[in-house]
């Protein structure tokens, strides 16, 4: 399924300005633009490799708990008009189906106690989103949420991993009334800015410069409001640069300070500033070995006087 052409689970929260991860801005590129938003992380990489042994803890648990007869059913994505559905998979226990939308976090944040129905806001618009276009009354949300001490796992198979950590599992309802706000916040977006081909917003300036698009051809007026912000703009480099400047030369004033020694040392003994010498060794051939000394002040130097 091309994911660009349609509004999926994952995309809700960004529209809504939930998700920590994507801005409205990316969807639209997405879907107005065809550009696929290829950024990865190592939570992601991770989330992929335990989908499935945490699908099979989720179905033992299941089993066991309800001592009843279940089953995990990959279901093919679903399209709704301009909205998709592509679930982690189904839950079958006696004719009846739940969704089951798998996570991994190392973060604790928003989820509520195991067993309950309270998820992270960035998570809650996804399943709702997927229970509505499914058609669906509840969802499982099995969590594998990693230690804060990794070496715990080290070495361990997803598998193993599991076993040894657990999983927490949420049971979040359809709620008709959220599910009706979220789907006519996706019609707007996607008749104002997809089928309109208008942009919303940036976030801020990153979020901007990640747009690589413009009407060919299109000029505007140079107002007095372009004016002031190019003005501004131009003044505020140039107290930047100034600053930088007086940032080094304070930074020459206190090497000069120091000397040679490597710190200076405040009434109780701790350094407030750090001069040490870094070596580091080459790693490929273009990068070769380098030698320099680095300035380290403490946030809070000013408690060692």
């Amino acid at each position: 399924m091309d994911r660009t052409k349609t509004i999926g689970g994952s995309d809700v929260a960004a529209i809504l300005g939930l998700s920590p991860w994507r801005t409205p801005l990316d969807v639209w590129r997405e879907k107005a633009l065809g550009e696929l938003d290829d950024r990865t992380s190592d939570a992601m990489g991770a989330g992929l490799r335990f989908e499935s042994p945490i699908l099979e803890h989720f179905l033992d648990q299941q089993i066991e708990t309800t001592q009843k007869q279940a089953a995990i059913v990959h279901k093919a994505p679903v399209v709704v008009g301009h909205r998709h559905a592509s679930p982690d998979a189904l839950l079958e226990q006696q004719g009846w189906h739940s969704l089951v939308e798998v996570k991994t976090t190392s973060s604790g944040d928003g989820w509520g106690r195991d067993g309950s129905a309270e998820i992270p806001a960035h998570y809650l618009p996804q399943v709702q989103h997927y229970l509505d276009v499914l058609e669906l009354e509840d969802a499982y949300v099995p969590v594998l949420l990693w230690p804060a001490d990794m070496r715990k796992v080290v070495g361990l198979s997803p598998a193993e991993t599991i076993g040894a950590l657990g999983i927490r599992t949420y049971r979040v309802p359809f709620q008709a009334a959220l599910a009706k706000q979220i789907r006519e916040v996706v019609a707007e977006f996607w008749e104002k800015h997809v089928v309109a081909m208008k942009p919303p917003e940036p976030r801020d300036l990153a979020d901007a410069k990640r747009c690589a698009w413009s009407v060919a051809g299109k000029t505007v007026d140079a107002d007095d409001e372009l004016v002031k912000l190019l003005e501004a703009r131009e003044h505020y480099r140039v107290v930047i640069d100034d600053t930088e400047k007086l940032v080094e030369e304070a930074e020459l004033k206190i090497r000069a300070k120091l000397g040679d020694a490597e710190q200076a040392l405040g009434a109780g003994g701790k350094a407030i500033v750090s001069a040490k010498v870094v070596n580091r060794a080459a790693y490929t051939a273009q990068v070769k070995a380098t030698s320099y000394r680095g300035l380290t002040v403490p946030k809070n130097w000013r408690n060692y006087l």
